[in-house]
């Protein structure tokens, strides 16, 4: 599964809450995700995919945009993949919700009508590993704090930050009002790019995804492995 990710974001300790003080605001986004890598054989691949990330002061929902082909050829219309919703856990929707100290974590199938309950020791095998803060604010603020203001011209409202190690940088535009970040990109130390991802705001959904889901078959993520 690839984890979505805005990866990491930020303004400075002073322009941003700090965690559990003030929710970040209501968000709705689009990603678009480019990750190239260079295999041993000496091929470059080029993985490029998309998301919607909706963000409320108690919910954060990711969904995969998928081809409306993909849709139609669902298993779960297939005769023989009855008892199988494992094959549609690489696209499906993570419902996120603070839960006491930690989060909850949901998978959802919607061609299958199916809400999983993923337990936090197996949330490393579905790609999660994240909290409430860095759910919501797409990095922690300890993170946000350690990165460096740029010069680099920027949009208004926004502001670059980057982050230099001696395996790359990765440059961050920081929407201030909204509390994202619009652009992340990552390069080697040889200032190759190796992942951008680009976030454009786009209409809240009606009826939000979360409340569609009522009535849905519940079960463990365990429960639908082999």
């Amino acid at each position: 599964m690839i984890a979505c990710t805005l990866a990491i974001g930020v303004a400075s300790a002073a322009a941003l809450p700090a965690a559990g003080v003030a929710s970040p605001p209501p968000l709705d986004l689009e990603l678009r995700h480019t990750v190239v890598s260079n295999g041993a054989d000496g091929v470059t691949r080029t993985t490029a995919f998309r998301e919607r990330v909706h963000r409320r002061a108690d919910v954060v929902w990711i969904e995969r945009v998928l081809p409306h082909e993909a849709h139609a050829a669902a298993p779960g219309g297939a005769a023989g993949h009855e008892g199988h919703a494992h094959e549609d856990l690489a696209t499906a929707a993570r419902w996120i919700t603070p839960a006491g100290q930690g989060i909850r974590l949901r998978l959802v199938v919607p061609d299958r009508k199916l809400v999983l309950e993923v337990p936090e020791p197996d949330r490393a095998a579905v790609g999660f590993e994240g909290d409430w803060e860095t759910s919501s604010r797409f990095i922690p603020a300890r993170a946000l704090a350690a990165m460096t203001p740029s010069a680099r011209p920027a949009p208004a409202g926004a502001r670059w930050y980057e982050r230099r190690t001696a395996e790359g940088t990765t440059r961050v535009l920081w929407d201030v009002a909204g509390e994202y970040p619009r652009r992340v990109e990552s390069r080697t130390a040889a200032g190759a790019i190796v992942r951008t991802s680009i976030a454009e705001r786009v209409r809240a959904p009606s009826p939000a995804p979360w409340t569609a889901v009522a009535g849905w078959a519940a079960k463990e993520y365990t429960d639908v492995l082999d």
